[in-house]
């Protein structure tokens, strides 16, 4: 899937030159076929047994390749909703599809990784294109929110190569294999083994946008005009979940107390999310609010280390997936067709737009985990994986289930504006869209999901044992 995404973006790049501004009516769905022609390659990758390449610094088997695959399908939704690019900046319109396929590139090489070099790498391309991303919007706050967003990335990437560093001096190695085998075989490492792997734990976590590098990503959120936070929301977040599950389960176990620090990580950042939101009206920061909370459940998994913990994980990660496109999608249309930016602007929508009210009912309430939606299932799968797994962290439980039933609360908010009467129609017909099918499609993924659960739990456990 890399070799053949780097030959797209090499043609795609010669292609862009001979052309010149001629280039930007055809840039959209060039850089489609490109990352579907990524898809289509996944076919004859090697996934059993699992296959390493270049001297162990990548792997591949049928947990790396489902993670690329997500991967790729939600670049590419990004790139079928980014009419406005193309046309606002026609000149820009290349940059902008270009730098989206070279994050891509970055996330699916990151999944791949299975050394701390190839990993560091390909963090650094998901970063720096994803900075350049934020770059293509024109208002001065955005540059702002993506300056932000730059110098909070030179703080966690200087925390990742110093605990690179202190693994590297500890085990003499960079390589997963050979640091958990050492590890395996009961070999005590120094204490600058157990620093290094907390501080490269704390460099990968700024890409989740959870605590401590979460003020970013509401601010990105608002002042970024066009597809970029949905982008950021979606694939360097997969991609550093897809890597740090490997790290818990075969590494970062074996350092004592770290299980514990990411899962009162995950528990702070749910709070902050849930906090945030209770006073939050702009539709876009609260938009972002809900990803920090999305990244704080999907963490506690992980925590427990186990492949059982894992598969719920990835439960919790395809139907947040699911709820955020919807959501991103929902707010997008609010904000071209209706110029609506925050929650009292809902009032009497649902009078006036029956079936995208609804669908957008359903996405706030699988975010607030309620039933029957894919994000109760989830919810549900991962407090009973917990009390399951150990009795360590039932205090925690309880105080992650009092931030959900806040949150209950909190995304109840819109859905209460939304049937308060209006005292005039604000909301004129539109034609339909692609948007438009793309959320109705997604709602109904996400109540199938609840109603028959058995398949997709099926499928998440076995994706977790292949780790």
């Amino acid at each position: 899937q890399e070799a053949v995404l780097i030959a797209a973006i090499f043609i795609y790049m010669i292609t862009a030159f001979i052309l010149g501004k001629n280039f930007f009516k055809l840039s959209k769905y060039v850089a489609i076929i490109s990352l579907i022609g990524a898809l289509v390659s996944s076919l004859k990758i090697q996934i059993i047994p699992t296959y390493y390449a270049f001297n162990g610094a990548f792997v591949s088997n049928f947990y790396t390749v489902f993670f690329k695959i997500i991967i790729l399908l939600c670049a590419l939704l990004v790139l079928s909703t980014s009419k406005n690019v193309v046309f606002k900046r026609r000149n820009k319109a290349f940059d902008y599809f270009v730098t989206i396929l070279f994050t891509t590139l970055g996330a699916i090489t990151l999944v791949a990784a299975n050394d701390f070099l190839t990993m560091f790498i390909a963090l650094e391309l998901m970063g720096i294109s994803s900075f350049l991303l934020l770059l293509f919007s024109k208002s001065l706050e955005s540059k702002k929110s993506a300056a932000i967003y730059f110098i909070t990335k030179i703080v966690s990437s200087f925390t990742m190569i110093l605990g690179i560093s202190f693994i590297y001096l500890a085990s003499n190695s960079l390589n997963f294999d050979v640091i958990y085998s050492m590890l395996n075989q009961g070999n005590e490492l120094s204490v600058f083994f157990n620093i290094g792997c907390i501080l490269c734990s704390l460099g990968l976590l700024f890409y989740t946008g959870i605590i401590p590098f979460s003020n970013w990503l509401p601010n990105i959120c608002e002042k970024v005009k066009n597809n970029s936070p949905l982008f950021l929301s979606l694939i360097p977040l997969l991609a550093v979940f897809g890597l740090i599950s490997r790290l818990i389960v075969f590494i970062f176990q074996y350092t004592p107390m770290i299980q514990a620090m990411l899962f009162i990580i995950g528990i702070l950042s749910i709070y902050k999310g849930v906090l945030c939101l209770l006073r939050e009206e702009n539709l876009k920061r609260f938009f972002g609010h809900y990803i920090i909370i999305q990244s704080g459940f999907i963490i506690l998994g992980y925590c427990i280390a186990t492949p059982y913990a894992v598969s719920t994980s990835v439960l919790y990660t395809i139907t947040s997936i699911i709820t955020t496109a919807g959501l991103w999608t929902i707010i997008n249309i609010l904000n071209l067709q209706y110029n609506i930016n925050t929650i009292a602007d809902l009032k009497g929508l649902i009078y006036s737009k029956k079936i995208f009210s609804l669908a957008f009912i359903v996405c706030l309430l699988s975010a607030a985990g309620l039933p029957v939606t894919g994000g109760f299932l989830a919810k549900i799968y991962l407090f009973g994986t917990i009390i399951k797994c150990t009795n360590l962290y039932l205090v925690f439980l309880g105080i992650v289930m009092i931030a959900s039933v806040i949150g209950i609360y909190v995304f109840l908010k819109p859905i209460i504006k939304m049937f308060e009467i209006p005292t005039q129609n604000n909301f004129i017909t539109t034609k339909f869209c692609l948007q438009k099918l793309i959320l109705y499609s997604f709602s109904v993924i996400n109540i199938l999901i609840c109603i028959f659960p058995e398949k997709i739990i099926q499928i998440c456990q076995l994706i977790a044992y292949q780790l």
